[in-house]
Parts: C-alpha cells; sequence; structure tokens
C-alpha cells in the first residue's frame, strides 16, 4: 500500500477512470476509486475525510487535482447553510468535462490491492 498527501497545485492521473465509490454520511468519509483491472494491477483511492461538501459525478476520466478557487470558494460558501470548518481545505477534481469541488478536512491519495467491496473505512 501507498500513500500520498496532495500538497502541491495540479496533480494529473492519466489514463485511469475513477468513480465515486463510497461515501459514509456519519463520518464524513468519501473514497473516489479507481478500480483495478486486467490493465491495472492495482487501485487508485482518493480518500477524503470530514467532507462537508461533494459534487462529483459517477464516473471520471482522466483527471487532475487541484485547490479551489476564490471564485469556486464564494460558490461553496453560497450553497452551504453553515461555516465551513476552519481546517477545511476545498479540493478540486478536475477531468475532462469540468472542475468538480470537495471541502474536507483531509485528503491522500493511495494505491492498494484491495477487492472490489473493500472500501478500507472498516
Amino acid at each position: 500500500m501507498s500513500a500520498h498527501e496532495f500538497k502541491s497545485e495540479n496533480k494529473t492521473i492519466s489514463g485511469r477512470e475513477f468513480q465515486f465509490w463510497h461515501f459514509n454520511v456519519s463520518h464524513g468519509s468519501l473514497l473516489v476509486r479507481s478500480p483495478k483491472s486486467s490493465a491495472f494491477k492495482s487501485n487508485v483511492d482518493l480518500i477524503f475525510a470530514g467532507v462537508e461538501f461533494v459534487s462529483l459525478p459517477r464516473y471520471l476520466n482522466e483527471i487532475t487535482m487541484d485547490w479551489a478557487s476564490f471564485e469556486e470558494l464564494e460558490l461553496i460558501g453560497n450553497q452551504l447553510a453553515s461555516q465551513l470548518e476552519p481546517s477545511s481545505k476545498a479540493y478540486v477534481i478536475q477531468d475532462q468535462f469540468a472542475r468538480h469541488l470537495i471541502v474536507a478536512v483531509g485528503f491522500k491519495l493511495e494505491t492498494n490491492e484491495r477487492d472490489f467491496i473493500d472500501t478500507g473505512f472498516g
């Protein structure tokens, strides 16, 4: 298993298809996964913790991770009824069609060989 934190702008993950895989409402945990297949021996997981806002389609092609712009932060603020946690960060998953927003306390990118139904959330 390999895990990496997203620290810089524009981390592109090419050649993989991702899916909105799992969301645990009570824990605010989100998993976006590119599952292993005959072409890829491991999953690529985007794991978010303390999720306060998510706007994602079910399927995403080649993606780039980025930080939200000031305008996107304003948009999120207008859509929420409450203030964001001070420790939250606004992430963007950009695919070929749009920039998709996620506000969460934490994020990590992980490669693993978990089974199809194993989210790693316990």
